[in-house]
């Protein structure tokens, strides 16, 4: 009779103490002000695109979550971009906006991210919205206007109270034109 005592009061025991502690978390964890938490969002997409248009490359990075399951893919008309690893993303994106450019000045570019959906979920997030790009850009002597937008969707982190891009997918919705 013990025994059969002992097998009910164990699974008994057991339930309440996963009960006990599912409330104690959930009392302890303030409640997520979604609102709040889209418009940080929004000040961390637009801080990785200023820096993005001003070829600031520590800014840029630093907006990312150094991880390796980091990614961009990218697709327009002229083809496929794809990189994956923080460590790679880096190297790339130092190369391509070194700290000391002693070339040709960079064309301006100008980033307007807008039409946003956002969804939140804790300390994980997806961002969809479209970039109007604005800029001139000069190839063997021939200008090209590129005024075009993209599709972006981004997936975000947050560390440390700051929410960090995981993975970029944009498709570029125009192409380039000759003026």
């Amino acid at each position: 009779m013990k025994s059969k005592f002992i097998h009910l009061l164990i699974p008994f025991a057991l339930c309440i103490w996963i009960v006990s502690c599912q409330t104690q978390a959930n009392e302890t964890k303030p409640p997520v002000d979604v609102n709040q938490e889209k418009e940080l969002i929004k000040t961390a997409i637009t801080t990785l695109t200023t820096a993005h248009a001003n070829s600031d490359a520590d800014a840029w990075l630093g907006q990312w979550v150094p991880e390796p399951y980091v990614f961009i893919s990218a697709a327009d008309s002229g083809g496929h971009f794809f990189v994956k690893n923080y460590d790679t993303l880096a190297a790339l994106y130092n190369r391509f906006w070194p700290k000391n450019y002693d070339g040709p000045p960079r064309p301006r570019v100008t980033l307007e991210p807008y039409d946003f959906f956002i969804r939140v979920c804790d300390t994980m997030a997806t961002a969809e919205f479209k970039i109007k790009w604005e800029g001139k850009m000069t190839i063997d002597d021939s200008v090209f206007v590129r005024n075009w937008e993209t599709y972006e969707n981004y997936s975000m982190e947050k560390r440390s109270d700051d929410w960090k891009v995981a993975s970029i997918s944009a498709v570029g919705l125009t192409s380039y034109q000759r003026e």
